[in-house]
């Protein structure tokens, strides 16, 4: 509580009293809790004995939390260019597991993949198959548009309508 309040964070917000009741055999006792908040928890984590199990894996979710959180930001602060490029090479990188997992499953020919690979598009995208996926001009992938620009977007509409178009 010392580290809070040093830090200019009010005790009672962070650390506030709650009552429970205890049973104790026949009679019920008031004790005195408290209810933490998330800063809270971390400054008694971080604050805690490590060799204890509990103090450990909090220091490791507050350190992993840390990370991704730079992560994050450092993506933020990234131009729509090279966000797309970072998005396109984690796609990349997913679906180069991907592989590799279904063939380690049996998945082995370029045809079984091909069906695998169009049953889970089927699953991500409510039933469309990748010709009802392509055709759609507005598509999102982890709450973002897979198409940043106008200009991609267009090429995307353009594409599709090309390649349904019969030739004579």
């Amino acid at each position: 509580m010392i580290a809070c309040e040093n830090s200019g964070h009010s005790i009672p917000d962070d650390f506030p009293e709650v009552r429970k009741i205890v049973e104790a055999g026949v009679t019920t006792n008031p004790k005195k809790d408290y209810e933490l908040s998330r800063y809270a928890c971390y400054l008694i984590v971080q604050n805690g004995d490590p060799r204890k199990e509990v103090i450990a894996l909090g220091q490791t979710y507050f350190a992993i939390q840390t990370y991704r959180q730079e992560v994050a930001d450092h993506f933020n602060e990234l131009d729509e260019d090279n966000r797309r490029l970072v998005v396109r090479g984690d796609i990349k990188q997913w679906n180069q597991m991907l592989a590799e997992t279904a063939h380690n499953a049996g998945v082995i020919t370029n045809e079984e993949f091909a069906i695998f690979q169009n049953a889970g598009y089927m699953g991500l995208y409510g039933g469309l198959d990748v010709e009802g996926i392509l055709a759609a001009v507005y598509q999102s992938v982890f709450g973002g548009d897979v198409y940043l620009s106008l200009e991609e977007k267009v090429a995307n509409l353009l594409f599709n309508e090309i390649g349904n178009s019969q030739v004579v």
